[in-house]
């Protein structure tokens, strides 16, 4: 959890699940949501003037923001959806060998790599 210093002296905070689903989203993919939330605590504490009210919209701002800015690299952002898609099935206990074989294919198949033909 990380609590976000507000205007009126109380805190919003941010817990592994909001930051798990904004990870999940397309929209942030790209991004270290951890990392950013962790930014925002950090300016926010410096900035006392600058703090918000509406403090889930500064959130959302600012995550929009990093996002925009953020280096587009698609492989790794795919990457990280497979990853992230793998281990919800893993923690559903629902996983199997032949979803990650496929899983594997598709990243191979949007990387342009050919596998190996079997012996």
């Amino acid at each position: 959890m990380i609590d976000l210093p507000q205007k009126d002296g109380t805190f919003y905070t941010i817990d592994k699940m909001m930051i798990d689903t904004w990870q999940r989203s397309s929209a942030y993919s790209a991004l270290n949501v951890q990392a950013e939330v962790e930014k925002m605590a950090d300016w926010l504490k410096a900035n006392p003037s600058k703090r918000k009210i509406n403090t889930h919209a500064f959130v959302v701002k600012w995550l929009s923001k990093a996002a925009e800015n953020a280096p587009v690299n698609a492989h790794t952002a795919y990457r990280e959806r497979v990853q992230a898609a793998h281990r919800e099935e893993m923690r559903k206990g629902c996983a199997s060998p032949e979803v990650a074989r496929k899983a594997i294919d598709e990243a191979y198949r949007i990387l342009g790599i050919k596998k190996n033909a079997p012996n």
